[in-house]
């Protein structure tokens, strides 16, 4: 459908517009976890989120930072990212286009935390600007964005690791060999984050992403996810998160999906070697073999 219509037989009048769909809504929340580390250095900032009125004035606006425990004051860099942050979206145009206005919130947030802690601090970013239904980002470091639709968890975003800019030169190069990234003993190692002096990758949508409304409870969806076979896992050794994932898990049982999440031991790491592994554990079960 066009969003105008015409009246039947008047074809001389001006058009009448379509009643406008709903507009969406949000809900937020957040969850955290200091794993292995002995202080929390992650932060978090929702803006509008309780409020109806400014969040379609303005958009609602979203932050995570993890601050890096491999540096010094990593509680304190994601602090005063934040920070830095919040004041940008209260001068954000939205009138113009809005990624560059994030990429350069992330910039002068970078330059803040290089200035206060003199490049001994740092912290990731993943800033969301969602306006008139449509979500924007920037991502500076390895911290993951996600976005469920039509049965899939898709990532939006890319890591700035080691890993990942060996992949990049390999493909450069004409190699699809992945294992140039897997095999450097540096492969996680964080390329990009706020704190440096000049930060020079910044991941950012151009153009934004339209986003549709949640799956009601009697959606078709819910069924179908009702009767497949999935499994979540997750380590509880280096780079996991075993308590998001049983976050996950008590949403799942909250809306009746049988999905098998599983924790294995302190000594499984977020790495491939334990992929390799978990997938031909769990491949049987999602095959239908036992």
């Amino acid at each position: 459908m066009g969003i105008f219509a015409w009246m039947k037989g008047k074809r001389g009048t001006p058009p009448l517009p379509e009643k406008a769909p709903p507009a969406l809504g949000y809900r937020t929340a957040s969850v955290q976890g200091i794993g292995s580390r002995e202080d929390q250095e992650d932060a978090f900032l929702f803006v509008n989120d309780r409020d109806v009125v400014r969040s379609r004035q303005e958009g609602l606006f979203a932050v995570v930072a993890d601050g890096m425990g491999g540096m010094a004051s990593g509680q304190e860099a994601s602090a005063i990212a934040i920070a830095s942050l919040a004041d940008s979206f209260s001068s954000f145009d939205r009138n113009e286009a809005l990624a560059p206005q994030l990429r350069q919130a992330l910039c002068e947030a970078s330059g803040k935390v290089f200035q206060r802690l003199n490049g001994l601090g740092g912290s990731t970013a993943i800033v969301c600007h969602i306006f008139r239904e449509q979500l924007w980002f920037a991502c500076v470091g390895d911290s993951s964005l996600y976005l469920l639709r039509d049965q899939q968890l898709n990532r939006l975003n890319q890591e700035h690791t080691v890993c990942t800019q060996r992949y990049e030169e390999a493909l450069l190069s004409g190699s699809t060999d992945p294992s140039s990234g897997r095999n450097d003993p540096q492969s996680h190692a964080v390329t990009s984050f706020l704190g440096r002096e000049e930060l020079n990758q910044i991941d950012c949508l151009l153009r934004p992403l339209p986003l549709q409304a949640g799956v009601p409870e009697d959606h078709p969806y819910m069924q179908l996810y009702r009767s497949q076979k999935a499994v979540i896992c997750c380590g509880q050794g280096d780079w996991e998160r075993p308590d998001t994932t049983w976050f996950l898990k008590r949403i799942f049982e909250a809306k009746n999906i049988p999905i098998w999440v599983d924790l294995w031991g302190h000594d499984v790491n977020h790495d491939w070697n334990w992929w390799y592994k978990q997938t031909a554990y769990y491949m049987p079960y999602i095959l239908g073999q036992q």
